[in-house]
């Protein structure tokens, strides 16, 4: 059975809701950071929680929308309705981005593909990992390369060399600012194969209605690190040291409106 018909969660308001809510919410957000973005390693912890929760609701923002719109057109889909062409476009534009190539959307098992991986990463993760792979911000990586996730690349000048890897075959990325470091991690976990269990068990929190939380999700990225479960040890310790799972059950993800998108 297919996920449209295992939960009446996508009978989904217009997308026009959506959107205005989201914009409400990013004007007005009790995680509204306005200390200096440039400079986090002067922050203190309280501050760099809330600088990282802020990327976060931002970025969880914009998965939402187009998970809305996704969602919309599989209702299409499923009701045998046409999808125009600029929509499908859009969604192999989206597909794209998720590593679904090459996708025509004329079966079933695209659509479910690309639904399990639209989705939000619970924003205690993001930043426990960050405050992990980070130091607070503190580290080279964060402070010269915006890079808080310990992201690697393998082209010459697509970031900063680690020290104390001679002939190293990958560099750390170099991102513009921590808005586009937090995407870019949260498009990892979205749509790498390392990653499916933590999108499988995912999903079936969503369907089964249980709030997406950190803790929920943190045994299932045990690849992210070559520590293993010593890293998801750390990762646990940090969301429940600092009680990081308050960043999960407030705000717009976890509202009842939208448990099921």
């Amino acid at each position: 059975m297919n996920l449209f018909n295992r939960t009446k969660a996508l009978q989904l308001p217009f997308i026009g809701v959506l959107i205005v809510l989201s914009l409400i919410l990013s004007l007005w957000s009790p995680r509204t950071f306005n200390a200096d973005p440039t400079t986090p390693q002067s922050m203190d912890h309280h501050q760099f929680v809330e600088f990282i929760a802020a990327q976060a609701d931002s970025a969880n923002i914009q998965i939402i929308q187009n998970r809305q719109q996704l969602l919309s057109l599989y209702r299409q889909f499923n009701h045998h309705r046409p999808i125009s062409a600029f929509s499908l476009l859009w969604l192999q534009s989206l597909a794209k981005d998720y590593k679904i190539p090459n996708s025509q959307f004329k079966h079933d098992s695209t659509w479910q593909t690309l639904i399990e991986r639209v989705d939000i990463i619970p924003e205690s993760l993001v930043v426990a990992q960050a405050i992990e792979e980070s130091g607070w911000g503190t580290s080279r990586f964060a402070q010269t390369a915006n890079n808080y996730f310990g992201q690697q690349c393998y082209s010459d000048g697509c970031g900063v060399s680690p020290q104390g890897y001679e002939n190293a075959s990958f560099q750390l990325r170099k991102f513009p600012d921590a808005f586009t470091s937090v995407q870019s991690y949260m498009n990892n976990l979205n749509s790498l194969g390392a990653y499916a269990d933590f999108r499988e068990q995912r999903y079936d929190l969503r369907t089964g209605g249980k709030p997406l939380t950190g803790l929920a999700l943190i045994d299932t990225i045990t690849s992210y690190s070559k520590r293993g479960s010593d890293y998801i040890d750390t990762i646990r310790t940090i969301i429940s040291q600092y009680d990081l799972t308050r960043l999960d059950t407030i705000g717009l993800f976890q509202n009842q409106y939208f448990t099921y998108l």
